[in-house]
């Protein structure tokens, strides 16, 4: 189920974040939130919370399966954690692309898009179809920035230090561009 997950996101994360700042600019609130007591940071990270939050408690509402699971049969409560927390984390990254993605277009419908296959692309870039083509060193650096690249090991119920700082740092990054590219139209 977890190992799947991923590939849900892909069609999760774009209908949640699409409508995160081209709604605003749309409907022309940018420009009254701009007028409020916040700074840009404020909305960026507000905003983003808001839809971490949403998605990471639709990862969260899947706990009843594993106590199921565990009530069955055996479960590895660290792997099962290490997942969670892994998925999380992926799902923070994902928002992040999807705000920066919806920051830069006034359609809910192209922002979708947008992230879905930008979504899709940081998904595939792992993966040997997209390997096949490329010379050995190209390949290990296009895969290293994959998401999927990164949230093996938490599928292997592993919490690699790398990892979870790989996952900070790139949202970290995306939300600093979200923060950018809000000031950029003032």
């Amino acid at each position: 189920y977890m190992n799947l997950l991923p590939v849900t996101f892909i069609l999760m994360v774009p209908a949640v974040s699409m409508r995160i700042w081209a709604e605003e600019r749309k409907n022309g609130t940018l420009e009254l939130l701009a007028t409020l007591p916040f700074r840009d940071t404020d909305l960026v990270f507000a905003k983003f919370f808001a839809a971490w939050t949403f998605v990471g408690g639709l990862v969260i509402a899947s706990l009843p399966l594993a106590f199921s699971i565990w009530w069955i049969g055996d479960l590895d409560w660290g792997t099962s954690l290490a997942l969670y927390f892994g998925s999380i984390l992926m799902a923070g990254a994902y928002v992040a692309v999807g705000m920066v993605i919806s920051a830069l277009t006034k359609e809910q419908i192209v922002a979708f898009i947008l992230i879905f296959f930008a979504s899709l692309f940081m998904f595939l870039s792992n993966y040997f179809i997209i390997h096949q083509h490329m010379s050995p060193a190209v390949a290990r650096a296009v895969g290293f920035f994959s998401l999927s690249y990164h949230f093996a090991s938490f599928s292997r119920g592993l919490l690699d230090f790398g990892d979870i700082i790989y996952y900070s740092s790139f949202i970290g990054l995306l939300l600093f561009i979200n923060i950018l590219i809000l000031r950029r139209e003032r």
